[in-house]
């Protein structure tokens, strides 16, 4: 299982070089990290810490729910905002091939009183992910958020894919239902100050 340790201090951005490109090429990448007393404080943190703000859409495109997949004020990147009740992370790369970028953080600690991931499952998805059901929900949600961020570009009259559709391995992750889109995934875990997250994230390759 693909999970390496990140000591993250409040109000942070990190400069990562991630094995999320095709064959694994690595790209380089920001993730801001902040904690606050609500979301929203987190959230406006995390964007003032990257000079963003103003998240938006593309004029004239069906943007999908996550649509702070796209900074309205800088195009470039290919970014990804996912939150707890009090902690945000905010990741950017401005990487060449990227066409889908996706984050999502999960507590730890959370205590699970069923397993979120079995609802969502693939007959595929690896025995590693299936093994920690917090990691791999997180890890369905990331890879959610970068294949949808590229449908709604490229296919924005396509409806959205099923996470069920999603087939997530150690290292790679594809739609099972168009195998063109597919990319790479990789789980962290961020020490945070509160309790430690499992930061998933995920890219689409053109």
């Amino acid at each position: 299982m693909r999970v390496s340790p990140i000591l993250l201090p409040a109000d942070s951005i990190q400069a990562l070089e991630l094995p999320l490109g095709p064959g694994h090429r690595s790209v380089p990448c920001y993730l801001l990290y902040a904690h606050a007393a609500t979301v929203a404080q987190a959230r406006a943190q995390v964007l003032r810490c990257f000079g963003a703000t103003v998240l938006g859409r593309p004029e004239q495109v069906d943007w999908p729910i996550h649509r702070h997949a796209y900074l309205q004020d800088a195009p470039q990147w290919m970014v990804s905002l996912s939150h707890t009740r009090q902690d945000a992370v905010f990741v950017a790369s401005a990487a060449e091939g990227l066409r889908g970028w996706g984050v999502d953080i999960e507590s730890t600690q959370r205590r699970l009183h069923r397993n979120p991931a079995q609802r969502v499952a693939h007959p595929q998805d690896a025995s590693v992910w299936c093994a920690q059901p917090l990691a791999h929900w997180t890890l369905k949600e990331a890879v959610f958020k970068a294949a949808d961020s590229s449908r709604a570009l490229l296919e924005p009259q396509r409806p959205s894919p099923l996470l069920s559709e999603l087939v997530i391995g150690e290292t790679t992750w594809y739609w099972s239902v168009d195998r063109s889109y597919r990319g790479a995934c990789v789980v962290l875990q961020l020490n945070a100050p509160e309790s430690p997250l499992w930061c998933a994230l995920a890219t689409t390759w053109s």
